[in-house]
């Protein structure tokens, strides 16, 4: 009778995430704090996060990537600064388990093009089944050492103008590389060019 109230108790599951209270989010190098054009996403990898590289872009992680929740970044949020962004509670229930539930969480921040950062090492996403079914869990500067960065970079030594000292995670700049042929073509045409203008 125990079990059953028990099972009964907890029927959905509860994922919360927090970036960043210590860390910020930047879109380079002593660049310019996220802001509400940036999202963060958080949800399943179905592909094989090894395989991203410095020109991954959008389009390539998002046919890999299965959402469960997302927030736009804050605007002027906490003491005024940008580069940190909250999803609170989201809950889903027993239905969903085959899609998140006992899967890795990653979380994936995008401009929706060519500046990205994807993030692992939470654990993974309780089942609705789970005792306590929840996961409370984000970014920050104690536990940025345990997180695997598979995209983009962590700046230990930066500095987060909201919170005082802190690190910032850098987002991919993915640089489209041409085609060889695509070149070759381009390099021909540049030549047929320059022999016209001899003539």
């Amino acid at each position: 009778m125990f079990a059953a109230m028990a099972t009964s108790a907890f029927a959905a599951t509860s994922l919360s995430f927090n970036l960043a209270n210590d860390i910020t989010v930047r879109s380079a190098t002593a660049g310019a704090l996220l802001d509400s054009s940036y999202t963060l996403y958080i949800g399943t990898y179905t592909g094989t996060p090894t395989s991203l590289a410095t020109t991954t872009d959008f389009a390539t992680i998002n046919t890999n990537f299965t959402q469960l929740a997302s927030a736009s970044f804050a605007t002027g949020g906490a003491a005024g600064y940008n580069g940190w962004a909250n999803i609170d509670s989201v809950v889903f229930t027993g239905a969903q388990d085959t899609t998140f539930g006992g899967k890795a969480l990653y979380a994936w921040i995008s401009n929706g093009s060519n500046l990205n950062s994807v993030v692992t090492g939470f654990g993974n996403i309780p089942l609705s089944t789970a005792v306590p079914p929840v996961l409370d869990t984000g970014i920050g500067v104690g536990n940025i050492g345990s997180l695997t960065q598979v995209l983009g970079t962590y700046n230990v030594d930066g500095v987060s103008p909201a919170y005082g000292s802190g690190g910032n995670i850098v987002l991919n700049n993915s640089v489209a590389v041409p085609e060889p042929s695509a070149a070759l073509l381009g390099a021909l045409g540049a030549l047929g060019l320059l022999r016209r203008r001899r003539i």
